[in-house]
């Protein structure tokens, strides 16, 4: 069995999202951030806070650096080309993110991106990068066009979110081998 995700407004994925930094919800603690559970607590309340400042998800930030979205793993191309995600390290490795970062390796060799790599990162390197994603744990790879109200690059989604969540649409429809 196969679950496709919950039907989003399409122009989440077309327009990308407007986001928030939360600072004010404390990370899971590590048990609980390197586990899948049923405790979502914590989620809720990033998702709520993100939503009463603007935001959907919302990004937490501990001490400056950047850990996960509530149910989304945080990835940036980074102005030197290189994809970046926050090291798996109290936060979940989630398999969206994961798969997406196999499919990356794809985009290293045909030289559309400089590299891949697990590092953290600072709220500036957000705010500078070329492309902010949200990568779900169902199958969606999210667009992040704002973050506290400064527009990412263009302020448009960008080719490499555009071309993970399409291999990632892809494999799905057929599978894999």
């Amino acid at each position: 069995l196969v679950f496709a995700g919950f039907p989003l407004p399409p122009e989440l994925l077309t327009e990308g999202l407007h986001e928030v930094t939360i600072t004010c919800i404390p990370l899971k603690p590590p048990l609980l951030a390197c586990i899948k559970s049923t405790n979502y607590l914590l989620n809720t309340l990033t998702a709520l806070e993100a939503q009463r400042q603007g935001g959907r998800f919302g990004i937490l930030v501990e001490d400056g650096w950047v850990a996960e979205a509530c149910v989304l793993n945080v990835a940036v191309v980074a102005a030197d080309g290189w994809l970046r995600t926050p090291p798996f390290e109290n936060i979940l490795c989630g398999t969206t993110i994961r798969r997406a970062m196999d499919f990356a390796q794809e985009l290293v060799a045909a030289g559309e991106l400089a590299g891949l790599e697990q590092a953290r990162l600072k709220v500036e390197d957000l705010y500078q990068a070329r492309e902010v994603m949200l990568a779900a744990g169902d199958h969606h790879v999210f667009s992040v066009v704002a973050l506290d109200g400064r527009p990412i690059s263009t302020g448009r989604p960008g080719p490499v979110c555009k071309q993970l969540q399409k291999a990632i649409d892809d494999e799905m429809a057929v599978g894999t081998s």
